[in-house]
C-alpha cells in the first residue's frame, strides 16, 4: 500500500488515481501470476492475509472516490468494493498483463 500511496501523490485527476490504485495491486498481481506459477495464492481469498489486503484497497478506493466524484450512484464503500472485484475478476479473461491492464482503464472509465 506504501507504494500506492506514493504514486497517488502524483495523480491529478480521480480516473488518474483509481487507475493507479487498480494498476499497483490488480494488475501487478495478475502480471506476477502469469509470470510465476508460485505467485498463484497471492489472491486466494481463502487466505485470512489476502482478505486484509483486500479490504484495505478497497477502503483506499472508496476513499479515494469519497474525495474526487462529484455524483454516485452508489456509496463510496460499495463503488470502491466493485470497482476491486470487477477489476480482480478481468484476470480471468485477460490472455496478459498488458490486456489486463487495458480492460481496467476501461473498468475504470
Amino acid at each position: 500500500m506504501a507504494e500506492i500511496e506514493v504514486a497517488l501523490r502524483a495523480c491529478t485527476s480521480l480516473r488518474d488515481q483509481l487507475l493507479t490504485a487498480c494498476r499497483l495491486w490488480l494488475v501487478q498481481v495478475f502480471e506476477l501470476k502469469c509470470n510465476t506459477p508460485d505467485a498463484r495464492d497471492m489472491d486466494n481469498r481463502a487466505l485470512p492475509v489476502v482478505v486484509e489486503v483486500y479490504r484495505t484497497l478497497q477502503e483506499r478506493i472508496a476513499k479515494i472516490i469519497e474525495e474526487g466524484a462529484k455524483h454516485m450512484p452508489a456509496s463510496p464503500q460499495n463503488m470502491g468494493r466493485g470497482l476491486v472485484f470487477a477489476v480482480r475478476e478481468l484476470g480471468t479473461a485477460a490472455r496478459d498483463p498488458a490486456e489486463m491492464l487495458a480492460m481496467t482503464e476501461l473498468e475504470v472509465e
